[in-house]
């Protein structure tokens, strides 16, 4: 069995980890988000996608559009997949191979639906000047 793990918190930077019970974990960091994440993960869906356990995202804090990609991605592949999924929330980098530890042990925090956390109050439009 496998998680698959999603962290977008980085602007512009994508973490994408395959993490199997037997310890190993096969990670992916990219530039980009958006096309970036489907695209890391679509390289080892075929091989990974039978054994796929639950998915695992990194909710923040960090950039409203890092962040909210990130999580939609993951709220969308659990939904659609019927898989169970997993909140991590940190700032800093997260270790990976705690996260399985725990995944392994039933220690993760299972969510019907994460909600993005951002960094600071989103700033989505023109200053009025």
């Amino acid at each position: 069995m496998v998680w698959l793990y999603i962290d977008t918190r980085q602007k512009d930077q994508t973490e994408i980890a395959w993490l199997a019970e037997g310890g190993e974990i096969k990670r992916r960091h990219i530039e980009g988000r958006a096309k970036a994440v489907l695209s890391a993960i679509e390289k080892d869906w075929e091989a990974k996608a039978t054994s796929l356990k639950g998915i695992v995202i990194a909710s923040g804090p960090g950039s409203f559009s890092s962040v909210r990609t990130g999580v939609l991605y993951a709220n969308l592949f659990a939904r659609f997949l019927g898989l169970p999924m997993y909140e991590i929330i940190g700032g800093g980098t997260i270790s990976l191979e705690e996260t399985l530890k725990k995944a392994q042990a039933g220690q993760l925090s299972r969510k019907q639906y994460v909600e993005p956390i951002y960094d600071r109050e989103p700033n989505i439009t023109q200053p009025k000047t």
